[in-house]
């Protein structure tokens, strides 16, 4: 048996018409069906300065000046940071989930801070040498984490941590990570 589908466009529309050959030669059991056509949102990636701005409205102890020191966005894509990002030693509490969306092409420093927690985005953060968030007061970290990618080594010394998610195993880094001294359980 053979299905038909034609699809009709009207006013923001699209009426799928189907039906299935099987019952005859002359008779189609025909089903009408309506799918909304509105604008899809297009998903698109926060750029560096959004990212900065989300940081200052969940830390508005910061000034701007200081996220923004000595960082070279690339000129083709907002979302992208050329060297490194220098954010240790901020008292950053909190990072927005618009972090998972930089690729940062050297170094991400964001030790020493404050934070209890990374938002389940971090997982889709991208960094071409090391990421290091030793001396933060991380209990555990997302489920997501295990997507990240670090092209030299990943410091997570010095936390809290109790647990890695499972996903742990699937992180991929270029060189080594280190974990010393959290209260993990094995």
């Amino acid at each position: 048996w053979e299905a038909i589908y034609i699809m009709i466009y009207k006013q923001n529309k699209i009426l799928k018409v189907g039906g299935d050959q099987h019952l005859g030669p002359n008779k189609i059991d025909i089903n009408v069906q309506t799918i909304d056509t509105k604008p899809l949102t297009v998903l698109k990636k926060a750029t560096f300065n959004e990212v900065v701005t989300d940081i200052i409205e969940l830390n508005p102890h910061l000034p701007q000046e200081r996220l923004l020191r000595d960082v070279e966005v690339d000129p083709e894509n907002a979302s992208r940071v050329k060297g490194d990002v220098n954010w240790s030693r901020m008292d950053l509490r909190a990072l927005p989930k618009s972090i998972g969306d930089l690729t940062v092409g050297g170094n991400l420093k964001l030790d020493f801070n404050n934070l209890n927690s990374l938002p389940a985005s971090f997982g889709s953060l991208k960094v071409g040498r090391n990421l290091n968030l030793e001396g933060n007061n991380l209990a555990t970290l997302p489920e997501s984490f295990g997507n990240i990618t670090v092209g030299g080594n990943l410091w997570l010394s010095y936390n809290n941590l109790e647990r890695l998610p499972e996903s742990f195993g699937n992180i991929t880094v270029g060189n080594r990570v280190y974990i010393t001294n959290n209260p993990v359980s094995t």
